[in-house]
């Protein structure tokens, strides 16, 4: 999967490839400049994958569960 950074008139400005990502739609994008993370609920696969971001690249993580077809993610202080 790929996430792609988009300017305000529709320009893509950057891109995100997440290696192990499938049916990543709804992902969350978490912390501050340094420590910036994307999770990833994978519906194709039953998972859900975080990376760095912007880096992208491998997960940094992994989780697994008894949930089949995770869609979204959604984080609350």
């Amino acid at each position: 999967a790929t996430v792609y950074q988009v300017s305000t008139n529709g320009t893509i400005t950057g891109t995100t490839a997440l290696s192990g990502a499938s049916g990543c739609k709804q992902f969350a994008i978490t912390g501050n400049r340094t420590t910036q993370r994307l999770t990833c609920p994978n519906s194709t696969g039953g998972n859900i994958t975080i990376y760095k971001y912007p880096a992208g690249g491998e997960p940094m993580q992994t989780l697994t569960g008894t949930f089949t077809k995770p869609f979204a993610v959604v984080f609350s202080n």
